[in-house]
C-alpha cells in the first residue's frame, strides 16, 4: 500500500475515534446526570453498548494501525510522530482501564452523581490524548503533503 494510502486511512480513522471520543464525552457521559435512577441502568446499558459498537472498535482498529506503521515505516511517515501517537493512545487506554471503567462498573449497580462528575473529569484525560493524537496526525498530513503543494 502506497503512503498515501496508509495516511489516508490513518487520518480518517483517527478523526473518526476523535469524534467517538468527543460523543461519548459531551453527549453521552453528560446526559447521564439526566436521566432518572429507574432507568439508568438500562440506559447505561444500551448506551456503553453503543459505544463499544461505534467508538471502541475503532479505537482498537487505530491502536492496531499504529503498531502495524511502526512495524513496516511506509517512506514520509515520520516513525517519532508515530511513536507520539502510540504514546497518547497507550495514555487514553490507561485512563480507560484504570479510571473510567472502575466508574462505569460502579455506576451501572448504582446511579452516582458524584461519581459521573468524576467520570467526565477523568474523560478529559482520554479526550486531550485523542486531540494529541489528531495533532501528531495533521503534522504528518501536512509534511506529506508539502513536496506536492510546492
Amino acid at each position: 500500500m502506497s503512503t498515501t494510502a496508509w495516511l489516508f486511512v490513518y487520518t480518517a480513522v483517527s478523526f473518526y475515534c476523535l469524534a467517538g471520543s468527543l460523543m461519548e464525552h459531551f453527549a453521552v457521559d453528560s446526559g447521564w446526570s439526566s436521566v432518572g435512577e429507574a432507568e439508568f441502568r438500562s440506559v447505561h446499558i444500551a448506551q456503553g453498548s453503543g459505544i463499544l459498537h461505534v467508538y471502541i472498535w475503532a479505537k482498537i482498529v487505530l491502536t492496531l494501525l499504529i503498531a502495524v506503521l511502526l512495524v513496516r515505516q511506509p517512506e514520509g511517515v515520520p516513525v517519532g510522530l508515530l511513536w507520539w501517537s502510540l504514546a497518547m493512545l497507550t495514555i487514553s487506554w490507561a485512563a480507560s482501564f484504570l479510571v473510567a471503567m472502575p466508574i462505569q462498573a460502579k455506576i451501572r449497580k448504582h446511579k452516582d452523581l458524584a461519581l459521573i462528575r468524576r467520570l467526565i473529569q477523568a474523560d478529559l484525560v482520554r479526550v486531550l490524548t485523542m486531540a494529541g493524537h489528531v495533532v501528531a496526525v495533521c503534522i504528518m498530513v501536512v509534511g506529506a503533503l508539502r513536496p506536492t503543494l510546492a
